[in-house]
């Protein structure tokens, strides 16, 4: 509850892979509870109709997006997000409007859509999602070109303008 004092509900999360929850936020306009992290699991839960991915695209780990209800009486969708490779998803936060953005490393060819900004061959990525999860309305990646991720990402944020800021190392 708002002073801490009572747990309202508690639930586990995942297939039967290993699955990793590294961030939450909560979608300013439906309220319900985004959750992103990196899987393994084929079979993770939750409606995956008109995804952007609804299958693991293979590798040794997708990034995913899970939107639950924020009673956590019910998971809404699930999207993978990820390549044939390494794909972890460390930040998710959402705009004014509702929109999702994420934040991660890949050491694959992450999507570059809809954007005027990449730096091609980076492994750390950018996008802003639909907020059904069905498609990116942009997809970018930045650093420098490498075979594997050369920033370590820490810190995430989507100010009121909609302005994107990443902090790493």
């Amino acid at each position: 509850n708002t002073n801490l004092s009572n747990l309202l509900f508690g639930t586990f999360f995942g297939g039967s892979g290993d699955d990793a929850c590294f961030v939450t936020s909560i979608n300013p306009l439906t309220n319900s509870i985004y959750v992103g992290g990196a899987t393994t699991s084929s079979n993770l839960p939750g409606d995956k109709t008109g995804v952007i991915h609804a299958t693991f695209q293979g590798g040794l780990s997708d990034g995913f997006v899970t939107d639950i209800q924020n009673d956590g009486s019910a998971i809404n969708k699930t999207t993978y997000l990820g390549t044939n490779a390494v794909d972890m998803l460390y930040g998710l936060k959402f705009d004014k409007l509702g929109f999702p953005y994420v934040m991660g490393t890949t050491t694959g060819s992450w999507p570059v859509i809809n954007a005027n900004f990449n730096n091609p061959g980076s492994k750390q990525f950018i996008g802003k999602l639909k907020p059904d999860l069905s498609a990116y309305e942009y997809s970018t990646v930045f650093g420098t070109n490498s075979s594997s991720p050369n920033i370590s990402p820490i810190a995430f944020l989507v100010d009121r303008c909609q302005n994107v800021y990443v902090s790493g190392w």
